[in-house]
């Protein structure tokens, strides 16, 4: 089978960049696959990663949303090479389906859907795009969790939205310390973004402090909130109590050195940094959002909470906090739990889920 991988950009750093990069590493170790990269602007990082698994890759230059030359030349590369199948990330799918729309033959596009509708497709003029593409015979939705599946078809009055859980290459991940021996009690790894509601989790720490003065956090990202964050931790007072690490690529050292990692998003799909956190052993505390609840259950790999209840997040922060090893148990349980998130059985369902659709 001869899959095509079209990512709109590998920029910035977030958990859609990861998945994709890990995703076509593990998929070009059992099928024929090209990555193309619509945008030029991309993390050095990830670009390294692909060139050093020798996956076949060609960066394009896009320059603005509808840009002829690269709808184009992504024809051209199609068409040249007769994929079986396109899979299509983040913002490349209208790029892609005009691309193809002039072949005869038209390879299958599947598209995974990695926020909820009102996100991925923000401005009415989207939502219409995507509803009128989605209704063609040839292109299907993949969505990281089933509730997200639910709302896809709602929303664009679909029947065919798939549902194909998020993977991670576990091999990154471990669990080296108890749950007692970890330095930093909390840990937070999210883009500096509106949604991952870093201000709110300020808030928390800084009441937290008052029950536990020596409380301390690691904040792990950037982002375009990145200063605004900065400075309201200085306004709170928290300078000792939370450090930024910045843009990092070792994210495993913060995860297997933390108790807690808390995610406060006030929407998510299925976080690549949950599953992370999960098999690095921590304990998780997430807001009730999203496809969260299908992979987090209360007292047993962790604790949801709602994010009008504040004082929820800080109880629940605070009794794990005051008697860490009461709760090894979730982090043995979230070290095995994870497991069958894998990348490798990840990239089986896709290509199960291709295969199934190869003809229709």
């Amino acid at each position: 089978m001869k899959v095509l991988e079209v990512i709109s950009s590998l920029q910035p750093t977030g958990g859609a960049e990861t998945f994709a990069v890990n995703f076509s590493i593990e998929m070009s170790k059992k099928t024929d696959l090209t990555v193309v990269v619509l945008h030029d602007n991309n993390n050095n990082y990830f670009i390294d990663s692909l060139r050093n698994s020798n996956v076949k890759l060609i960066i394009l230059r896009k320059k603005r949303k509808f840009d002829l030359p690269t709808i184009l030349t992504l024809f051209r590369i199609i068409k040249r090479n007769r994929f079986d199948v396109i899979h299509t990330e983040n913002n490349a799918l209208i790029t892609s389906f005009l691309a193809v729309l002039p072949l005869l033959k038209k390879p299958n596009i599947h598209h995974t859907l990695h926020l909820e509708p009102f996100l991925e497709t923000p401005t009415r003029l989207l939502q219409y795009l995507y509803r009128f593409i989605f209704h063609f015979g040839f292109v299907y939705p993949i969505c990281l969790s089933d509730k997200l599946a639910q709302k896809n078809n709602d929303f664009y009055d679909i029947d065919k939205s798939a549902y194909i859980n998020n993977g991670i290459s576990l091999s990154k991940f471990s669990s080296k310390l108890e749950i007692c021996e970890r330095p930093f009690d909390i840990c937070v790894v999210a883009r500096f973004e509106i949604v991952k509601n870093h201000f709110f989790m300020i808030d928390l720490i800084k009441e937290l402090k008052t029950l536990l003065p020596k409380v301390n956090v690691v904040f792990v990202g950037h982002g375009s909130m990145y200063e605004k964050v900065k400075k309201y931790v200085e306004q709170s007072d928290l300078v000792t109590t939370i450090c930024f690490t910045g843009l990092v690529n070792n994210t495993q050292f913060y995860y297997e050195n933390s108790k807690i990692f808390l995610l406060c998003s006030t929407s998510e799909a299925n976080p690549i940094s949950l599953i992370e956190a999960m098999a690095s052993g921590n304990i998780i505390v997430a807001s009730r959002v999203g496809g969260i609840p299908d992979f987090v259950l209360n007292e047993v790999n962790g604790y949801l909470c709602d994010l009008d209840n504040f004082d929820g997040f800080l109880q629940t922060i605070y009794k794990i906090l005051k008697n860490p090893t009461d709760f090894q148990f979730i982090s043995e349980h979230n070290v095995k739990d994870a497991q069958k998130y894998s990348i490798e059985n990840t990239c089986d369902n896709y290509l199960d889920h291709f295969i199934k659709n190869i003809h229709h």
